[in-house]
């Protein structure tokens, strides 16, 4: 069934991109009199871009999925025939042309799967130049209707959250690792739609964070095109062998980390067991350490932004004090 969930997510990953970019920018009318888009928020516009190259690459490993199955359903029916015909069958020791569905798997991925990663880094490309242009003509996006945008995004993030964490979960089985590059996209886009929302609550009263926001997002896709173009690069040298399983090349590693932090702790305990010579891992600390670790850094976050509350008047300076405007 992971076929029916790849296109599910595929779509889900549609609609919010349609969705992320409706909600993310406003048309206004200039002084000339002709309808302008604005940005509401472009830390939504630079989600946009990394939902949308989430989404192409969703549906084109449920097409790579259906050949598989294709595949699979081929295999299965050469060996009924070799069963029930033994080695009178037309089809025992057949040669590769008898394989039809097989021979279009391979040039498949010999062929599409390199092409379609030249893609997505040329998506990549045209993307960050997009963010780029909106954070060099940088100005306070329109905050009308703000408090729509964050219910809308709140919405898209749990929805996101929910489904990338049960394909990621299911892509960890054999044969399931096609769910992977989508669930990856999915956890961060649901990692982006916080964002947006935690931008658009402090934009009342510090709007530069909504610049921040773009830019940590407008790094983490150039980082992301830079390991495409290592991999691509990395793919003419590495040497091919058939019915070998390999990593998908356009499944980032960057993005799925991102995306599912749990596996940098678990690098960081198998490094720290062999460094030490037994199992950290398993002390009390460290799973105590590894439960509370977001809580930990929730609470300094929280208390940071709380320090900012407090204001030291000087001697020689004077102070008005506010109630409520």
């Amino acid at each position: 069934n992971s076929k029916n969930l790849g296109l599910i997510n595929s779509l889900v990953l549609l609609v919010v991109t349609i969705g992320t970019l409706f909600l993310a920018q406003k048309a206004v009318i200039d002084p000339e009199g002709a309808a302008v888009y604005r940005a509401v928020s472009t830390v939504g516009l630079a989600g946009a871009v990394l939902l949308g190259i989430g989404t192409l690459i969703g549906f084109f490993s449920f097409i790579q999925s259906l050949l598989i199955d294709r595949e699979r359903v081929e295999a299965l029916e050469m060996q009924e025939l070799d069963r029930t015909r033994g080695n009178e069958s037309l089809f025992a020791g057949a040669a590769e042309d008898a394989y039809p569905a097989r021979n279009a798997r391979r040039q498949f991925e010999k062929w599409m799967v390199p092409g379609f990663s030249v893609l997505v880094l040329i998506g990549q490309g045209l993307g960050l130049w997009w963010i780029y242009g909106e954070l060099r003509e940088w100005e306070t996006p329109i905050k009308e209707g703000a408090v729509l945008l964050i219910m809308f995004f709140a919405l898209f993030m749990v929805f996101l959250f929910m489904m990338g964490k049960y394909s990621a979960g299911l892509a960890r089985m054999d044969g399931q690792e096609l769910l992977r590059p989508g669930a990856n996209y999915m956890l961060l886009g649901s990692v982006v739609c916080t964002a947006v929302v935690i931008a658009e609550t402090a934009s009342i009263e510090y709007p530069v964070w909504e610049k921040v926001f773009t830019w940590v997002v407008f790094v983490v896709i150039a980082l992301s095109a830079v390991e495409n173009l290592g991999t691509l690069v990395l793919e003419i040298f590495r040497p091919r062998l058939d019915d070998k399983k390999t990593r998908l090349l356009y499944d980032s590693r960057l993005i799925g980390l991102l995306g599912q932090p749990g596996g940098l702790i678990s690098t960081a305990a198998h490094t720290l067991d062999y460094q030490f010579g037994f199992k950290v891992s398993e002390t009390w600390f460290y799973k105590y350490l590894e439960r509370t670790l977001a809580l930990i850094i929730a609470i300094q976050v929280v208390v940071l932004f709380l320090s900012s509350s407090f204001v030291v008047i000087q001697a020689n300076e004077e102070a008005v004090k506010e109630r409520f405007g």
